[in-house]
């Protein structure tokens, strides 16, 4: 037998109840995101009126200390950027051993056939003018590789000048530029 007009089957109690589960599940999830929405515009808004209050309620005595204290906070910051800048010549001029990258002491820069004349520090160019004596020229040059081979502590070096004395030693000037760190550390 053949049907033109098909009949519907009926459906279960099973399927028509998770139908209407799903149903109650899908607006329970559309309250709940609205529910959310309205609470997260709402809560904000209780918090800055939270702060208000507690800003209203605090003593004149804790709002002077705290301006006290954001004063004495600046200072020390200040202090801090101070204290970091300081330069210590005293250091760099004292006599010491080792390595000039470790110790920062100009004195172990400073050939043992070397006699040293005069010299003068520029603190804010960073550059040292030093005069001395020795005994020859190839003590001039071996004195000028020892300062040339602290790169990147010393960024350049420069003979000035240089000249047999009559006593057959050397004059020598030279004009050395340092890392401006050397004198900070």
């Amino acid at each position: 037998m053949i049907k033109i007009i098909p009949k519907t089957e009926k459906k279960s109690s099973l399927e028509l109840s998770l139908s209407a589960l799903a149903a109650i599940l899908l607006i329970a999830s559309m309250l709940s995101y609205g529910l959310l929405i309205f609470l997260e515009k709402k809560i904000p808004q209780e918090i800055k009126e939270i702060e208000q209050e507690i800003s209203k309620a605090k003593a004149p005595e804790v709002k002077e200390t705290e301006k006290y204290l954001r004063m004495i906070s600046q200072k020390i910051n200040t202090f801090s950027e101070i204290f970091n800048e300081k330069v210590y010549p005293s250091k760099f001029l004292a006599l010491g051993k080792g390595d000039f990258s470790k110790t920062r002491k100009f004195s172990t820069l400073i050939h043992p056939k070397v006699q040293i004349l005069n010299f003068s520090l520029d603190l804010e160019k960073n550059e040292l003018l030093i005069s001395g004596i020795t005994q020859n020229y190839i003590t001039l040059e071996q004195q000028k590789l020892i300062f040339e081979n602290e790169k990147p502590l010393i960024k350049k070096v420069s003979l000035k000048n240089f000249g047999k004395r009559k006593d057959k030693k050397m004059n020598f000037t030279f004009e050395i530029e340092f890392d401006p760190k050397v004198f900070r550390e």
